[in-house]
């Protein structure tokens, strides 16, 4: 009985951990997609960089770096929110209209397992349908992050065909390692978006790029989960100036990289943060499964007790209707019925029965044989 939803939560946590460890791939990953073929080597060409980094105080050390101009101001951090570390930070000019933003990531599950779902839930994970890119900028991030904004319109993503192309060579992977079974599938989609507000009384324009991987898992009983991320960043310059800052942006958002050590550390923190949710799991659902089954015992006790008691009622209805009563030989332990007309019956050694409703009556002092009195049998 309790093998199906064990074995579940455990796959669940393992999910966890390898999309975990995946995360820093993603987000690398989303560094190129701004719409731009930049690369980090062309910094070199401005003027005047320094190297930030990203301290994550969980596992005390160095996360990540980023090149910035050395008279920006940076400010970063390394979030946990349920299905990883989410890496965010903003860098400004001195002026603070021309940024870089990183969002933190959006992470939301969908699962045809009910049992699954409110395990997430319970982990206070989004659940939600796969959705676009586009979809997600409109109904979430811009609500969240950029209310009262303008939208001016809708971009085109170059690097889309890239990443497409990135997930057709990891479905093949997943196929072969499936070997004709249920197989994983990724599907990449991005969107960017122009909006315009004023900023500190100054009239500003932003490109927030979304990219997003999901990922469908086979489960367990041939349900499906499908797990979304999404990396979000903004890029930001006065108004009429965007297009040409876009490269020093894009630039800066390329140059972003894990620290190795910090890269190893995470890894084996998540699997053994995913094994530790597991045994404590574990560990609750046998004591529910011994609560339930004290409940079930319990319940098991009283309808035997219920049982008993209505045949107890029914026999002694039935001889109540017949005239006779349940009798003990405390000399033998037999037991029998006899007529209900008579207040004391005797019975002897041959099994003769004689009933008198005289108190003083015996028996053994009028009649030959040796006679013992019954006991009534209280129904």
């Amino acid at each position: 009985m309790e093998r199906g939803p064990k074995i579940g939560i455990i796959v669940a946590g393992v999910i966890i951990a390898s999309l975990v460890i995946a995360a820093r791939q993603q987000q690398s990953r989303a560094n190129t997609d701004t719409g731009a073929t930049t690369s980090s080597a062309e910094l070199g060409g401005l003027s005047g960089m320094k190297t930030v980094e990203v301290f994550d105080p969980v596992l005390g050390q160095v996360a990540a770096r980023l090149s910035v101009p050395s008279d920006w101001v940076f400010d970063g951090g390394l979030l946990r929110p349920h299905l990883g570390p989410s890496l965010v930070y903003r860098a400004s000019s001195p002026d603070g209209l021309t940024g870089l933003q990183r969002l933190p990531r959006y992470d939301w599950v969908a699962h045809t397992d009910p049992q699954m779902r409110r395990f997430y839930e319970a982990k206070r994970v989004m659940i939600a349908a796969p959705m676009s890119a586009e979809e997600l900028l409109t109904k979430y991030v811009l609500p969240e992050s950029r209310p009262g904004v303008t939208v001016i319109g809708r971009e085109t993503m170059p690097q889309l065909a890239k990443l497409t192309a990135g997930d057709e060579q990891a479905n093949d992977r997943y196929a072969r390692e499936a070997a004709g079974g249920r197989a994983k599938h990724q599907k990449t989609d991005a969107a960017r978006m122009r909006i315009t507000y004023d900023f500190n009384g100054h009239p500003v324009e932003e490109a927030i790029i979304a990219v997003i991987t999901m990922t469908e898992i086979p489960a367990l009983n041939g349900h499906t989960m499908q797990m979304s991320q999404a990396i979000v960043t903004g890029a930001r310059a006065p108004r009429g100036k965007l297009d040409g800052s876009m490269q020093q942006l894009v630039a800066m958002a390329q140059s972003e990289s894990a620290d190795q050590g910090w890269q190893n550390r995470q890894n084996a923190f998540a699997l053994q943060n995913a094994q530790a949710q597991q045994a404590a799991i574990i560990a609750n659902a046998r004591q529910r499964q011994a609560q339930n089954d004290a409940v079930f015992n319990n319940s098991m006790q009283n309808t035997a007790a219920m049982e008993k008691a209505r045949h107890a009622g029914a026999m002694a209805t039935a001889d109540h209707m017949g005239d006779v009563q349940g009798m003990r030989n405390p000399a033998t332990g037999q037991t029998g019925k006899v007529s209900n007309q008579f207040n004391y019956s005797y019975v002897d050694q041959n099994g003769n029965v004689v009933h008198t409703n005289s108190a003083t009556y015996n028996p053994n002092a009028e009649m030959r044989g040796n006679w013992t009195q019954l006991q009534p049998i209280k129904p």
